[in-house]
């Protein structure tokens, strides 16, 4: 599936201009998903991810960098791919035909 929606990324124009907001709408699901996991951990004293488990060896320091990286990584690649879907827009408003006026 992830090779279909990539050639449909590349070869399907964007219809409507992407907004500078939306990458950063898309990285509330990973900003609630760790905060979930965070709150959740505390209350069972369970954490399923083992780089979120403030008990581990780097302590809540380490837990400030790894949930930082995810939150970083995650907004990076959104922004990536808000970038290439800004380009595939304007390629494909060079190729299509202008309407009749």
């Amino acid at each position: 599936m992830p090779i279909v929606l990539l050639i449909d990324c590349l070869l399907i124009p964007a219809v409507f201009a992407a907004r500078w907001r939306r990458p950063l709408v898309w990285i509330g699901y990973p900003v609630a998903d760790v905060a979930y996991s965070l709150l959740r951990g505390a209350a069972v004293d369970w954490c399923p991810y083992p780089f979120l488990d403030p008990r581990g060896p780097a302590d809540y320091a380490g837990l400030v960098g790894s949930a930082g990286a995810v939150v970083v990584g995650c907004l990076a690649a959104a922004l990536v791919l808000d970038q290439a879907a800004w380009l595939r827009r304007r390629i494909a408003l060079d190729f299509l035909p202008s309407p009749p006026r």
